[in-house]
């Protein structure tokens, strides 16, 4: 029931986005357009900046499920995450005001005042503090309540955009502004309606209201800064990685190319959507399988997770061949290459691959082979990224991110089956 649930609501989360791009793109046109993907790409990163927090307790909430642990244990940490989560907001601000000058500086954001940046600044940190929850409905075998936050934040722009901002559209002087308030407040108001969820999983509210409950021990958040690190690292670099072409095509190529492969990323979108959808309870799922010691099925669970991508492949090779009908029916407007559909799709299979391994090894706490490679592919694609923009060849920006991943995917795997399998991994855990 639960999995039904998630595959519901993601699907309700896909089809609402593709409208909200369409309406989007009437809205703002191909220029303002490509502004919002820069903020909404800004915001992607301060969203990864929990320092790796929730996926540590994400892994250690799994864990205390395979130790049949008590909810009121499961509370106490997840009220430590949270006030982690506020302390670390205090310091975002004074990053928020660094990162919005540079953007500044850099003639992204000309079009705004002072006053709407920081009113964007502040609404994304709020959501930033209300996404917290995430990781712990994960981390209790409950990805669907996600997918439902997230589903109902896609219906709730499609209805602000439709009913008010587009019939208003005449009179709205910074129309990028208004749709970024919009997105934001509509993420917010359904995040925090969570919280009230989260409390019916999990007595929550009853561990706030005790004594103890504001003081955060210092050796707690060293303890899950400690857990949470790698993560971060992670979570930052594949950040870097996955948006480092939109801010480099952003600024020294035309804005109806960012556009181009925006739409690109989004035709192709729904293959890795689906693909999440099927493997995001395997993060918890394999610290389970492996804590109790079960690796014949982990091995046997991602030989299957492999079969699924070479369907994928054939999929995606596939949907290249109908690329300019499916924009032509979703936008009605015509494309001017299949560069874009190509590498877009090369991407998400990248994507696809290398999650199979590292959701792997982020559930058994193997993170450092990550490290290593995700490293060594930034020290090499951030100069070919520059070159690339520098000498305006489109192919080379398009072409990093996805050939890097490859290889990440390929050295996973070998640690997966060659050095961590072949061990017993319960045994550290």
């Amino acid at each position: 029931m639960a999995n039904f649930k998630s595959y519901f609501f993601q699907f309700i989360s896909v089809l609402f986005s593709f409208f909200n791009v369409k309406l989007m793109l009437d809205f703002l046109g191909d220029e303002d357009y490509s502004t919002w993907l820069v903020i909404f790409s800004v915001a992607g990163l301060i969203y990864a900046l929990d320092f790796g927090v929730g996926s540590s307790v994400r892994n250690q909430l799994a864990r205390l499920i395979a130790k049949s642990g008590s909810t009121a244990v499961q509370a106490r940490l997840v009220l430590t995450y949270y006030k982690l989560i506020l302390v670390f907001v205090a310091g975002f601000c004074i990053l928020a005001m660094g990162i919005g000058t540079l953007v500044y500086a850099a003639g992204w954001m000309q079009k705004f005042n002072t006053s709407t940046i920081v009113v964007l600044a502040s609404l994304i940190l709020i959501d930033f503090v209300t996404r917290a929850h995430h990781p712990v409905f994960a981390g209790l075998q409950q990805p669907h309540s996600t997918n439902f936050a997230l589903a109902s934040s896609q219906v709730l722009i499609f209805l602000g955009l439709y009913l008010l901002l587009i019939p208003n559209g005449g009179s709205v002087e910074n129309k990028v502004g208004a749709v970024a308030i919009l997105v934001f407040v509509g993420s917010i108001a359904v995040n925090t309606l969570m919280l009230v969820r989260l409390n019916y999983v999990i007595p929550l509210f009853a561990v706030i209201r005790t004594a103890s409950s504001f003081a955060l021990k210092s050796r707690q958040g060293v303890i899950h800064l400690q857990r949470g690190l790698p993560f971060f690292l992670l979570q930052i670099e594949f950040a870097i990685l996955g948006q480092m072409a939109l801010y480099f095509i952003y600024a020294n190529f035309p804005n109806e190319l960012v556009v181009e492969m925006a739409i690109a990323d989004k035709v192709f979108a729904p293959f890795i959507i689906v693909a999440t959808i099927i493997m995001y309870p395997f993060w918890s799922g394999y610290t389970l399988l492996i804590h109790r010691g079960e690796t014949d099925r982990a091995f046997k669970l991602l030989r299957r997770q492999e079969y699924f991508s070479i369907v994928g492949l054939v999929l995606l090779i596939f949907s290249i061949m109908f690329y300019d009908k499916i924009v032509m029916l979703w936008l009605d407007r015509t494309t001017e290459t299949f560069v874009f559909a190509f590498f877009s799709a090369l991407k998400v299979f990248s994507i696809f691959l290398n999650s199979i391994y590292s959701y792997f090894m982020n559930g058994v706490g193997k993170l450092r082979p990550q490290l290593y490679v995700y490293s060594i592919g930034l020290v090499f694609a951030l100069p070919i990224f520059y070159i690339g923009s520098i000498y305006q060849n489109i192919y080379v920006c398009l072409s990093v991110t996805p050939i890097v991943l490859l290889v990440s995917a390929l050295t996973q795997r070998y640690f997966v089956f060659n050095v961590i399998l072949a061990t017993p991994v319960e045994r550290k855990l």
